[in-house]
């Protein structure tokens, strides 16, 4: 978690920053940056002293306050940082965790946008396209394995060499650095929880757990286990559902006449598309270019980034939202959404259906 903050430094300690920040409440967002400078210091000093309950805290009050915050390394830590805090049930709901995470985010990948654009960028063509199905698969077949004594040796290997070689392409490709420590991290948890490092069993037996800590281990398996399922539905946010690099998200842009551009400041100008027409501002290069992470992929996340950039930059442009592509063709549906309209605090406006298969184009 301290090297995904270091590595994401403007996100957490927002000085000179310019992408716009996204709060649960508007009036939760209220107040100067030192606010949230305080409050980022305390989770870290909390986590080096290993307060979890006080870095869980300061870490709440962060994500309330800016949702770009909830990045899927954070969410994991959080979620296994809580499981840790069950004496008796800790290990067993760590291990549920991470099998969550790997079958979801194995099921997330298995589709035609990943297959075609995703592969391709974090691989940086250095691999053939048909292994790209390599990927989603081997993460399954290591969630499932993980799960039985007698694979779980073979799964805990395999592990390691998977995110070895991701590792090795996200550096060769200059793909997000913030996640490369989460790679590491997911080895040696992996290796940890799963085959080294496993207290024995106390002579007595297990200790039964109390009714408390039973349901709270219920309630992060669902959490990690069950929930993920609602993303395919729009009921649950993909970043909560190991969909990170999988191609099945949402995507946003802003449109700007051609001469707006020269007036955008520099950060915003430079992750702006000007070849062809419309020209739009890109908003997870953005995010990516100042805050070292992607931008948050959920309709109301955009909706409020794009509101302000409307009300700061751009007087008659207009949001336009890219739903999650289709798993068999990558088409996606598009709403639009005219600056005027977000700045009235109006609802979703529906534009009319077309689909883009080309992510690259608004």
């Amino acid at each position: 978690m301290l090297a995904g903050v270091a590595l994401s430094l403007k996100l957490w300690f927002p000085f000179d920053r310019l992408y716009p920040s996204a709060p649960v409440a508007t009036w939760l967002g209220l107040g100067p940056v030192w606010i949230d400078v305080l409050l980022s210091i305390a989770m870290v000093a909390a986590l080096v002293a290993g307060w979890w309950r006080v870095a869980l805290a300061a870490l709440a009050l962060l994500v309330l306050r800016d949702q770009s915050r909830l990045q899927p390394w954070a969410w994991e830590y959080a979620l296994l940082t809580v499981a840790l805090m069950l004496p008796s049930a800790g290990l067993r709901t760590c291990r549920a965790v991470i099998v969550a995470l790997y079958l979801w985010s194995g099921i997330q990948k298995l589709n035609m946008t990943f297959a075609t654009r995703t592969w391709f960028e974090v691989s940086g063509g250095y691999l053939p396209h048909f292994a790209w199905i390599a990927i989603p698969l081997g993460e399954i077949a290591i969630g499932i394995a993980l799960m039985f004594e007698r694979t779980r040796r073979a799964a805990v290997i395999a592990a390691i060499a998977l995110h070895g070689s991701i590792i090795a392409m996200l550096i060769a490709s200059h793909e997000n650095s913030v996640v490369w420590p989460w790679n590491i991290a997911m080895a040696l948890l992996v290796f940890v929880m799963f085959r080294v490092l496993v207290a024995p069993r106390p002579a007595g037996g297990e200790r039964v757990p109390k009714a408390g800590e039973g349901l709270l281990h219920w309630a992060l398996v669902t959490i990690a286990a069950v929930l993920p399922m609602l993303s395919f539905f729009g009921l649950w946010d993909p970043y909560l559902s190991g969909a990170l690099y999988s191609g099945n998200t949402e995507q946003a842009v802003v449109i700007v006449a051609p001469d707006v551009v020269s007036h955008l400041p520099q950060v915003i100008a430079r992750n702006t598309w000007q070849e062809s027409a419309p020209r739009f501002i890109d908003l997870n290069r953005w995010s990516y270019d100042e805050l070292n992470v992607p931008a948050y992929p959920a309709e109301r996340v955009f909706k409020q980034v794009a509101t302000q950039v409307c009300a700061h930059y751009v007087d008659s442009g207009a949001l336009r939202i890219l739903g999650r592509p289709d798993a068999l063709n990558g088409a996606r549906t598009t709403i639009t959404i005219p600056c005027e309209a977000l700045n009235k605090g109006t609802g979703r406006l529906a534009s009319a259906a077309h689909f883009w298969t080309d992510s690259a184009r608004p």
